[in-house]
């Protein structure tokens, strides 16, 4: 289906496999449940399937990487294989995007590095319309929910911390809306700024 957006067909297969595989680890959030949205957003042009993705700035351990609106596992993945070998060159390097869309699970792009012996750290953030987090006392959104996510190497597999700076991910209430669930009390607002346990309140208006 990626294909038949737009997508190259390596392209296509990058982000099959970082749904796939968030759906294996147990972080349906952002998994498969995100397969009919990126098509969504794609049909919006919200999302430009094979985009070039060009570094456009930055010098040295310094990059900024415009990713063209492709699908944000693209542009990430790029990224961290240009992080990937300026760290193993000279030590640390920094790499910032603009024009990403959602790049899926966070903590993949750490991990990624953490198995190259690096330690990675990596934010996210998000445009105006996802910005569904609210300001403690309030009733309509003003943040986003601003990931955060760190790797380590270990002898072993590499140690992932992957977390949200909100009550709850917007993808598990995106996952309990599929599943026909309700949201635990406490962690999320309808539209109209009252509390609510129904997911679909959520999403009513894209405001939560």
């Amino acid at each position: 289906m990626f294909v038949a957006c737009g997508a190259p067909a390596d392209e296509a297969d990058v982000v099959a496999a970082h749904l796939v595989e968030a759906s294996l680890m147990g972080v349906d959030s952002h998994g498969i449940v995100r397969y009919t949205w990126y098509v969504e957003q794609c049909l919006e042009e919200q999302i430009r399937p094979g985009s070039p993705v060009e570094v456009v700035g930055g010098s040295g351990q310094v990059a900024l990487v415009d990713c063209g609106m492709n699908f944000g596992q693209v542009g990430a993945g790029r990224m961290v294989d240009l992080v990937r070998q300026r760290a193993l060159d000279g030590g640390i390097a920094f790499a910032v995007s603009r024009h990403c869309h959602h790049v899926g699970r966070l903590g993949a792009y750490p991990q990624s590095l953490a198995e190259a012996g690096l330690f990675g750290f990596a934010v996210a953030n998000s445009q105006r319309h996802g910005h569904f987090v609210v300001p403690w006392g309030g009733r309509e959104g003003r943040l986003a929910t601003n990931p955060l996510a760190w790797a380590a190497p270990t002898r072993g597999r590499p140690i992932v911390l992957d977390m949200s700076t909100s009550m709850t991910p917007e993808g598990k209430v995106r996952t309990a809306l599929h599943a026909g669930h309700a949201v635990p009390e406490g962690r999320i607002l309808a539209g109209d700024g009252r509390p609510t346990t129904d997911p679909a309140a959520f999403f009513d208006d894209g405001d939560g």
